[in-house]
């Protein structure tokens, strides 16, 4: 036996390398590789799930930020639809008010005024410059001066668009108006937000909420089997290992 050989200092722990200490090598050099293993193996695990929970910051942003695109597309075909209504409106009634000039007090004008609905629950409504409601399927008669889109409206005889929440409902509402010169009323048009939102709304978010989780599953399995094929090799015994293990020791003496 060489004496030579005896003793060997590894990671700095002091081995005995004689024969008869090669089993409690074999032991050490198998302790060493699980651990480089491990270390391996958790810094691989750190990185998927650093991966996974970027791609899903990455769906959940997409989401948000394509939900807020919506919001406003949406907000945009409310405006558009209620300018419109306003504006064929406005024409219609300009012009039976040049032929008709009590009309708006006859019963039949009031009913076709009554019929036309916006969306699932908005309607129109006229009002007269002291800020009473002079058709209204509701509160005809009422007067609304001080209300801040009643005066808001009562101000701007060249016609426009405003937003409000309504006091009634609570609902957010969009309104467009247009002066009728010959009554000295305005005839104002408006669309409940929920009408338009609530579907969307539902859609969206099935939708997305579907593929959210599908894109979550398809990288959950991703990383798993990543994992899996990473792993398999760390939990086979090493070649060098098994050799070391089987082999005859070069300088035992024959």
């Amino acid at each position: 036996m060489m004496e030579w050989l005896s003793v060997e200092t590894i990671a700095g722990v002091s081995i005995d390398l004689t024969e008869t200490s090669f089993p409690n090598l074999t032991c050490f050099y198998s302790i060493l590789q699980k651990e480089n293993d491990m270390r391996f193996f958790s810094s691989i695990k750190s990185k998927l799930i650093v991966f996974s929970v970027f791609a899903f910051l990455a769906v959940a942003f997409s989401v948000i930020f394509s939900y807020s695109i919506a919001v406003k597309e949406v907000r945009t075909i409310m405006e558009a639809d209620v300018n419109s209504i306003a504006d064929a409106l406005g024409k219609s009634i300009n012009y039976i008010a040049a032929t008709k000039p009590d009309a708006y007090k006859e019963e039949g004008f009031k009913k076709f005024i009554y019929s036309i609905k916006i969306g699932k629950t908005g309607y129109p409504f006229m009002l007269d410059e002291q800020g009473t409601l002079v058709v209204h399927h509701k509160e005809e008669g009422k007067n609304l001066a001080g209300q801040k889109h009643i005066d808001h409206i009562r101000s701007h005889k060249e016609g426009g668009i405003h937003e409000y929440v309504a006091k009634t409902t609570g609902q957010q509402k969009i309104v467009a108006f247009r002066y009728i010169e010959p009554w000295k009323l305005w005839i104002v048009p408006g669309v409940n937000e929920a009408d338009y939102f609530a579907r969307m709304k539902l859609s969206f978010f099935k939708w997305n909420l579907l593929f959210s989780i599908l894109i979550i599953l398809v990288l959950g399995i991703i990383s798993i089997r990543i994992s899996r094929q990473i792993t398999k090799p760390l939990n086979e015994p090493s070649a060098w290992l098994t050799a070391w293990q089987t082999a005859t020791l070069p300088w035992s003496s024959r």
